[in-house]
């Protein structure tokens, strides 16, 4: 007889390596090509393995940077491991269960090069039922490790970055480009 359980478990690491290869491969066409041994690959592997949860998007940033989109049981969660040297990856970040602003989302990051430099991962989403008013972004920047989110609730936008610092001008920037895109798109669905 067959263990459920090893079943399960046999599923989830199938689809998190088919996860990171499909990563290896999307990823290769937005950024230069520094190639991702496959010890590199096996040792993220290893990492996320660990992680609780549905894993839905990763992102490749050269070879030294992983984000990581989960959806487990206490919602979305984002996570970002670096890879030191060799094939060991240790999580840099985590940010935890983002709560119900972000319960309906698109279960992917985005990724690219800012007009101010670093390399940003983005994950959007809003409240189910409430998208235009109950929102939040969540960025994190590649070059600082600087985590930056904006959350709208009821049309109130609060600001929060990882630090108990504001975040830096790069991120700060980023997060008013979205915030001003996101309130004209809902100006223009009330008027």
């Amino acid at each position: 007889m067959i263990n459920p359980a090893t079943v399960r478990s046999f599923m989830k690491l199938t689809i998190t390596f088919l996860a990171i290869m499909f990563a290896v491969q999307a990823s290769a066409g937005e950024r230069p090509q520094f190639g991702v041994t496959p010890a590199q690959l096996l040792g993220l592997f290893n990492e996320l393995n660990k992680i609780d949860g549905e894993i839905t998007d990763v992102r490749l940033l050269f070879d030294k940077t992983a984000a990581v989109l989960v959806n487990g049981k206490r919602g979305w969660e984002m996570y970002v491991f670096h890879r030191a040297d060799g094939a060991h990856w240790t999580k840099d970040w985590s940010s935890g269960a983002l709560g119900n602003e972000f319960s309906l989302a698109a279960p992917r990051l985005d990724m690219y090069f800012s007009a101010c430099g670093p390399i940003v991962f983005q994950f959007e989403a809003c409240r189910k039922y409430e998208c235009e008013n109950t929102w939040a972004v969540l960025i994190y920047d590649g070059s600082s490790g600087d985590v930056a989110r904006a959350t709208s609730v009821n049309g109130r936008i609060k600001y929060s970055s990882r630090s108990a610092a504001q975040p830096s001008g790069c991120a700060k920037e980023i997060l008013h480009q979205i915030v001003a895109q996101k309130q004209q798109g809902t100006e223009g669905r009330t008027r």
